[in-house]
């Protein structure tokens, strides 16, 4: 439900950043009254259903990941039985979310880089001088035209900073969570099971 009611604002900062000069786009409303009119109301759901797809395995990704390496980081520090009431210190949970962040930004860029190739499509006059500009069907359209002229290294353009920014969003999020559920258990708010 979040992603559906959020596409529209993704849509339109990817137009937004997308466009070259002159910009075709002053600004968000502009960009929002432009694409309904010349493109439909659709057109504020472009690359919907990568985001969809990709919804479960980032997530899923991410909490067994996150997991494996809360493992992998008590056996770092010589500790193999840990009962549940253990509490991993900030940097650890820091740390381990941001490579569970990576590891799940790897398992679904491809779908990341498709969405935002299909939310670009429909004012290709504002990125001409970028190169060419291809047309995709929808998302194994974009996939397959992507791997064939490009090579499949290609699905991966741009992950690096993807990858950076996961890192530190994951990162973050679960320092923050695994923090406050500390706090609430030891407070007694929350009972652990």
């Amino acid at each position: 439900m979040g992603t559906l009611a959020s596409m529209p604002f993704d849509t339109v900062r990817t137009r937004l950043v997308g466009q070259g000069e002159p910009k075709i786009y002053k600004g968000m409303v502009q960009a929002v009254t432009l694409m309904v009119k010349q493109e439909g109301i659709f057109s504020l759901y472009k690359g919907l259903t990568p985001s969809l797809l990709q919804i479960v395995p980032q997530t899923g990704v991410q909490f067994a990941s996150f997991r494996l390496f809360t493992s992998f980081y008590w056996i770092l520090l010589g500790k193999d039985k840990i009962s549940k009431e253990t509490k991993l210190p900030l940097v650890g949970n820091l740390i381990c979310g941001s490579l569970a962040g990576l590891v799940a930004k790897v398992v679904v860029y491809p779908l990341d880089l498709t969405k935002k190739r299909l939310q670009v499509q429909g004012f290709e006059e504002a990125r001409l001088h970028f190169g060419r500009v291809t047309k995709y069907s929808g998302l194994f359209h974009c996939l397959r035209r992507t791997v064939t002229e490009e090579g499949f290294r290609a699905i991966y353009k741009g992950l690096l900073p993807s990858m950076l920014k996961a890192m530190v969003t994951t990162g973050l999020t679960f320092m923050f969570y695994e923090e406050i559920c500390y706090i609430f258990i030891q407070t007694g708010l929350f009972k652990q099971k």
